[in-house]
This record gives C-alpha cells, structure tokens and sequence, in this order.
C-alpha cells in the first residue's frame, strides 16, 4: 500500500519538481552552423536519453524512431544535407580565375592562342559512411568558363569554351576548443569535358582537343591549389548555462571524439561526442533599495573558482 500511495503522489510531485526547478533553466541552445540557419531544437526523450533534434529551416523537425544513439556520452551529430549547404557556402567564394597562354604548328602557320579563364566551385556532396574515424569523401561540381584569342599569321579570331568535372575530394573533420572544422585535403579524378562555341574558320577540329589537353592541368592545379588544405567551421559546441538555487552552472563537452555514426533511421551524421564537465560558481546578490517609485539596482558577484570576480549590473 505504502509503495502505491508513493507512485500515485511522491513520485509525480518529485517528476514535476526536477521538471520545473531543475530541468527547466537548463535550455538546449541552438546549433550554430556556418551560414546556415536551423530550427529551435525540439527535445524528446528516447530509451532513457534527452535528445534534441533541429533541422534547416524551413523543413520541419521529424525526430528519427527511438533506436541505438551513443551510450554513456553526450553527443552532437550533423547529416550530409547540413555539411553541404556549409561547404558551398564555404567553396563559393573560392572559385580560381587565371591567364594562360599557348601555341603549335598547324601547318598553315604557327597558331598563337592567349587565354583567361574562370572556376566556379559548387554543389558539394558528402558521402558519408559510418566509420570510427575522421576522413570524408565528397563530390564537387567545377564549372570553367573561358575567353580565347587567337592568331595565325595575318589571321586573327576569339572563341570561347565551357568545362564541367565532379572530382572526389578527401577531407577530415576535426575538433579544435569549441569549433569543429573540415579541412579539405586533395583532389583527385579531375577529368573536364570542354565544348568550344565560335571557333575561327582557320582552326582545325583536331587542335580543339590539344587545347583542351593542355589547358585541363592548368586549371586542375589551380583549383587543387585554392582548395587544398583549406578550412572550413561546420559548427561551435555550445556552452549550456543554467542558474538553480544560487548557482550558476555551466556544462562543456571534454574529451571530444570524432565518428560517422548511423541514426536509428540509417542517416550517416557526423558526430561528436564527448564527457559533460559540469563547472559551477556562487552567486551573490545584493540588492538596493532607491527612492519610492525608482527602479531597483541589483549587483550580482560571481566568485568564480579561480578567483576571478566578474560583475554584472542588471536593472
């Protein structure tokens, strides 16, 4: 009997404590990823772990079925989808442009051909696989744009020319303090496919495809140069804050460990995962009382472990 009258009023006034005075002040803050702007995050309760689950906006949130997540750590993890749109935010802006300058004898005269071109880099594609460790694959569509001119004797012409590869880039997700980067490391199979428009009368067909044999590594090594080795943040680890009883708590992920994982409904995410470190400081209110009808003046002093004393003024 006593065990019956403990479930049906103990047990939900303690649930409706620990909800209300505990739980509540601690809100999940919203996952900053780079230019790409996410939904408030919706918490539910899966096999005994709080998860919050966001998307992009404006797709709603649908939270994958209960299942296997990581145990005894907590835990961030981003789709393919979300990776993307941060790297063609990221690649955008990185497009080479070049001058290039070449000839050859094509029998009625020495061909004379100066050039400048222009690479536009997009549609990144993560292929993500579930692995234990930190390296990734994607696809990148590079998009040339080219302006030629030509001479050959007494012969003068322009033409232009458009390219298309998708090479394979390698790269690796890292965690550095709060930021988690990818870092693209190589190129590889970069294979253009180039269709020329107004070509001069006094070029022969079979020059089109030494032109485009010599001029794909030009372009290849520029856009390798540009990309290689560059940096970009896909997201910043949040700091969770929340102040109970006169105390203000601060939660951090340490010991970070990098993964692609499966979710429940087999998406791929790239996941970190780490230990909460819970650190706490006192807070010391005192407060002064002003004339009737002012407002009141609250200083508020936290004694931070190390010593340091912060001050805020709040009104």
């Amino acid at each position: 009997i006593m065990s019956e009258l403990l479930n049906k009023i103990a047990v939900p006034q303690l649930i409706s404590y620990l909800n209300q005075q505990i739980l509540t002040p601690f809100k999940l803050p919203a996952l900053s990823f780079q230019g790409v702007t996410l939904t408030v995050p919706q918490v539910v309760t899966q096999n005994n772990m709080l998860l919050g689950f966001s998307s992009m906006v404006p797709s709603p949130v649908v939270p994958p079925p209960a299942g296997i997540w990581p145990t005894g750590v907590a835990f961030i993890g981003a789709d393919s989808r979300i990776l993307n749109a941060v790297a063609d935010n990221f690649v955008a802006g990185i497009g080479p442009r070049g001058d290039w300058s070449w000839g050859c004898d094509i029998g009625i005269c020495d061909l004379k051909l100066s050039a400048s071109y222009g690479v536009q880099i997009g549609n990144v594609q993560f292929n993500l696989k579930p692995n234990p460790g930190n390296s990734l694959t994607a696809s990148i569509s590079l998009s040339v744009s080219a302006g030629f001119s030509a001479k050959c004797g007494i012969l003068s012409g322009s033409f232009g020319a458009s390219a298309t590869a998708t090479p394979t880039a390698t790269a690796s997700v890292t965690a550095a303090g709060s930021q988690v980067m990818v870092t693209f490391n190589r190129l590889e199979n970069i294979s253009f496919n180039f269709h020329f428009s107004g070509v001069p009368f006094f070029i022969p067909e079979y020059v089109l495809n030494l032109i485009a044999n010599a001029l794909s590594p030009v372009i290849s090594a520029a856009v390798t140069a540009a990309l290689s080795g560059t940096s970009f943040r896909v997201f910043q680890i949040p700091t969770i804050s929340a102040s109970i009883a006169g105390m203000q708590f601060n939660i951090q992920l340490v010991k970070l460990g990098l993964s692609t994982i499966s979710s429940p409904d087999a998406t791929p995410l790239v996941a970190v995962t780490g230990l909460a470190n819970v650190t706490t400081t006192t807070l010391q209110v005192s407060v002064f009382m002003t004339r009737p009808g002012e407002k009141e003046f609250r200083t508020v002093k936290a004694e931070a472990p190390a010593g340091v004393l912060e001050e805020k003024a709040l009104v």
